[in-house]
C-alpha cells in the first residue's frame, strides 16, 4: 500500500511540474562595447584600437522554466567589430555559448504584462581576429571561458509572444592564441570582456 502511495505521489509531482513548465526561444540584436584599457602610448594605434571596441551584438537563447519564476537554458552570444585606416583593417569575431540559470519575476503592471528577467552562466568563448597590414593579411584565434549575466524586461505582446530588452555583461580574457597552427603564450592576458544592450523577441512554445 505504501509503495502505491509513493508511486502516486511521484506521478503527481511530475504532473504538476509538467503543467507549470514552459519552453521559450528568444533572439535579440543590439550594441556591444569591449571593455578594458588600451595599453599603448601611440595615439594613432590607440584611436585605431578604440574603433574596434564597439560593434554588433547578436544573441539567441533557449530556456526551460521548471516553475514560472526559474529554469535553465542555453545562451549564445555573438559580437562583431571592425575598423580600418588607409590600407590597414582589422575585424574581430567573438562567439560565446553557455548553459545558464534563468529567472523572472511574477507579472507586473496594471495589465500584468511586464516581467523582470535575468540569467547567468559560465561557458566557452572563441575569439577570432583577422587583419591586413600593407596588403598582407593574417589571423589568429583564441579559446577560453567566460562568465555571463544579463538583466532586463519582458513585455507580453500576445499570449505566447514577448518583446525583450536587456543589458548584459560578459567577462573573459585569454592568455594564449593560435596563429599558423602555432600556439603563442602571452606575457599578460588579453581582455575580451564586453557589455551590451539588446532588444528582441521571445516565444513561448
Amino acid at each position: 500500500m505504501k509503495k502505491h502511495l509513493v508511486f502516486l505521489y511521484v506521478i503527481g509531482c511530475l504532473s504538476i511540474t509538467g503543467l507549470q513548465a514552459q519552453f521559450h526561444l528568444g533572439a535579440d540584436v543590439g550594441y556591444g562595447y569591449r571593455l578594458g584599457t588600451v595599453d599603448t602610448d601611440d595615439i594613432y594605434l590607440k584611436d585605431f584600437i578604440k574603433g574596434l571596441r564597439s560593434g554588433l551584438s547578436i544573441g539567441t537563447d533557449a530556456s526551460y522554466y521548471l516553475r514560472p519564476t526559474f529554469g535553465f537554458g542555453m545562451k549564445y552570444s555573438f559580437f562583431y567589430a571592425s575598423n580600418s585606416w588607409g590600407d590597414v583593417w582589422e575585424k574581430t569575431y567573438t562567439n560565446f555559448v553557455a548553459p545558464v540559470f534563468c529567472g523572472r519575476s511574477k507579472p507586473l503592471g496594471a495589465q500584468k504584462s511586464i516581467l523582470l528577467a535575468y540569467s547567468a552562466g559560465i561557458g566557452y568563448l572563441h575569439y577570432r581576429d583577422k587583419y591586413s597590414v600593407d596588403q598582407q593579411t593574417g589571423e589568429f584565434t583564441a579559446e577560453t571561458y567566460g562568465i555571463y549575466t544579463d538583466f532586463g524586461l519582458e513585455i507580453r505582446l500576445a499570449p505566447k509572444l514577448y518583446l525583450t530588452g536587456k543589458v548584459y555583461l560578459l567577462g573573459s580574457n585569454y592568455d594564449s592564441y593560435t596563429q599558423n597552427s602555432e600556439k603563442i603564450k602571452l606575457d599578460e592576458p588579453a581582455n575580451v570582456s564586453r557589455a551590451g544592450i539588446t532588444a528582441g523577441l521571445k516565444f513561448k512554445l
